[in-house]
């Protein structure tokens, strides 16, 4: 028997796996899929990098989150950047001194916050930026919570992330993912949630990354999520400019297009891949869970899932969580999870029922990217966990 069964090759499964073996524990990981690396699957398609499931761009504050992960990697330092489509006209995004002097024709930030006094977004950028977009992505309003996480800066800076460290693996997430896993054994299109009881008795501990509900069969109703569908075209040359174009305007049925030659500068003479990305209404079995619509009374259906963990299971990851989480996010989730594990108590170990890897972060830790709970960037910037970019 072993002593854990990561259940999930995605950045949180890899992580914790990684850990666990380095702490000298036997450990191997299932993978639902014919592939590693969850969301963060990447593949060469005409001799560029694309991402199966969406842009990723990773970025974080933490020195030891970035210490981690280049010890898998060497990492290409690129800042994102994104453009807004609003009818004919490209604008800034997001929203900056830029975009409101292409808007407003303000030319300094005194200007700037006289029409935005505390950078409160007006009825117009929102009608601009945000509504339509927001009820492509969601089907309607967004969740609480969601438009407050966008940047709006009162400066001429339009990256989309202000982190210390932006950057994008010189080969790729597939392959910083491999390399994590390195030594582990993975068993691939085995799903954990179809037997539960054999997979059980094959390791002393699980660590579980998938959805709660799929877990005890949707027992007690379908924790909500959202999907997204992705559309490949080889274009003849340079089609964008730049990585990502959001496309605000309800009447175009995607939410934005991905250009690859842009993401971490590889820009290239020639062809160039494309990718339209389109909301869609989350279906079991038939696409993939991506972001949780959370709401009072889903927290509560998670709550009720999450109280019948049993001793013996830990939950993590973005839909384990059923929240946002950036990369960072996840990985020092799945740090604070591997170290609450080595300091439990064998009593604790018997006794305690709930064993969720929530509270990813805590006071003194060097774990805290900007903001706990991710959100926006995997939607209108780009996934970070998962997210897309985006776990």
């Amino acid at each position: 028997m072993i002593d854990f069964l990561v259940v999930g090759s995605g950045i949180f499964g890899a992580t914790c796996a990684r850990l666990l073996s380095d702490a000298g524990k036997s450990v191997r990981v299932l993978e639902r899929r014919n592939h590693m690396g969850g969301n963060c699957f990447d593949e060469p398609i005409d001799d560029q990098l694309v991402n199966r499931y969406g842009g990723h761009i990773f970025h974080t504050n933490s020195r030891k989150i970035w210490d981690f992960v280049n010890r898998f990697s060497a990492w290409r330092a690129y800042e994102h950047r994104v453009k807004a489509r609003v009818g004919w006209k490209i604008y800034s995004f997001p929203v900056n001194l830029m975009t409101l002097q292409q808007i407003y024709g303000v030319r300094s930030p005194a200007e700037a916050q006289a029409i935005m006094p505390d950078g409160k977004l007006t009825d117009r950028l929102y009608k601009m930026f945000y509504e339509g977009y927001s009820f492509k992505q969601w089907g309607g309003a967004p969740p609480p919570g969601v438009i407050e996480r966008i940047p709006v800066r009162m400066t001429w800076d339009d990256r989309y992330y202000s982190d210390k460290y932006q950057a994008v693996p010189e080969r790729g997430y597939t392959e910083l993912i491999k390399e994590i896993l390195r030594t582990v054994p993975v068993i691939y299109e085995t799903d954990y949630v179809e037997n539960q009881e054999y997979w059980n008795k094959q390791a002393r501990q699980i660590i579980y990354s998938g959805s709660l509900d799929a877990l005890y069969g949707n027992d007690l109703g379908e924790l909500p999520y959202w999907s997204l569908t992705w559309r490949n075209e080889t274009m003849s040359g340079d089609f964008q400019g730049c990585a990502t174009v959001n496309y605000c305007d309800i009447e175009i049925p995607f939410t934005r297009i991905l250009e690859w030659q842009h993401y971490g500068h590889r820009s290239r003479a020639g062809t160039s891949i494309i990718t339209f990305e389109y909301p869609a209404a989350f279906l079991p079995g038939a696409n993939e869970p991506h972001y949780p619509i959370t709401s009072n009374a889903n927290r509560e259906l998670y709550k009720s899932y999450r109280a019948r963990v049993r001793p013996g299971v830990w939950v993590g990851g973005r839909l384990g969580s059923y929240q946002y989480l950036n990369m960072d996010q996840t990985i020092g989730q799945a740090m604070r999870l591997v170290e609450d594990i080595a300091n439990e108590t064998e009593f604790e170990r018997s006794t305690r029922p709930d064993r969720i890897a929530v509270d990813w972060k805590r006071a003194g830790d060097d774990l805290d990217p900007v903001g706990v709970g991710g959100g926006w960037d995997d939607l209108i910037g780009d996934q970070s966990g998962g997210s897309v970019e985006t776990g």
